[in-house]
Order: C-alpha cells, then structure tokens, then sequence
C-alpha cells in the first residue's frame, strides 16, 4: 500500500500531462506478455522462477497505483505480481478487494483536487450503489464453486483480455 500511494501521488501530480493512451499501451502490452508467459511459461524456461520479492512488490504496487489513478488501469500491474504468488483463490481474491477498496479510498483526494468528480457521476455512483452488493454475493457464490485451477486459468485469461483491450483503447 505505500508503493501504491507513492504510485497515486506521482499519477495525481501528471495527471493530464502524460496521455491515457499512452499509459493504457504500456499497461497493455504488459499485461498480454504476463499472460502469454503465464501460459507458454517463457519464465520457467529461462529459470526465472520462484515467488516474487519485495522489491517486486514494491515495484508493482508503484505502478499499479500510478496507472490506477491515470488511467483507472490498476489491476493488470497489480496481476503481475499477485498471481506469481501462488496464493490461494480465497487470499487471492480477498487481497485484492482490500488494495482496491483502499486504493480507491484514497483516490478521492486528488480526483476531488482534480476536480474530476462531478453531480452527474456522484448521481450515477447513488444510482448503482444498490447494485453492488448483489454482485458481491454472485461473486462469492461463485468463487466458491469454481475450482483453485480453473480460477487462475480464468483470472489470466482476463488478464490477457484486458491488456488486448488497452492496447485497443492505446491505438484506436
């Protein structure tokens, strides 16, 4: 969490003078080689192997925070790191409900500094409000159905997915 708001500080203070698309190109295209490597298993060949350190941590927790407050693509960093950890899907997904939830917490300082909040998006988060916690209780019955394998398949899977989709957004 302190990589992550070092991250959040420095998008704040560059917020609107480093282009989203560039941010989103570079989240991307990492996000599609992890998940090229976590399914071919370029590291294990290289004898690149073992759970990461803390300075891994530290480094991804950076740059999730950074690209989280640019370009609200936090997730993908924080990916790399989490599923090289070998956690369980339950911690796994349990750490990140925590980083995000705080993360998000702490975002609303700058972006309210920013001025980016606005009555029409305030409006809208009233609106969905209620919806949230239904879709917390689809998604804990589901993790609790879906087995450890099939989960991480799909989690990188999703994760490839969306560094496509930044790269898309990067050069549409």
């Amino acid at each position: 969490m302190p990589a992550a708001a070092l991250g959040m500080l420095v998008g704040a203070a560059v917020f609107g003078w480093m282009p989203e698309k560039a941010v989103k190109g570079c989240v991307g295209g990492i996000a599609v080689l992890f998940a090229l490597d976590r399914i071919f298993g370029l590291r294990a060949r290289l004898k690149l192997s073992g759970p990461p350190g803390k300075g891994a941590g530290l480094f991804w927790g950076e740059v999730s925070g950074f690209t989280s407050t640019i370009a609200h693509a936090g997730s993908p960093p924080l990916l790399v790191y989490l599923l090289n950890r070998g956690l369980a899907k339950d911690t796994f997904v349990a750490t990140t409900v925590i980083y995000f939830t705080a993360v998000n917490a702490v975002k609303i300082v700058p972006y309210a500094a920013l001025g980016l909040f606005t009555w029409e998006s305030l409006k809208m988060s009233l609106f969905l409000a209620p919806v949230a916690p239904v879709g917390v209780w689809i998604g804990l019955k589901a993790l609790k159905r879906i087995p450890e394998r099939a989960f991480f398949v799909f989690a990188t899977a999703m994760l490839g997915l969306s560094g496509v989709k930044l790269l898309w957004d990067a050069f549409a």
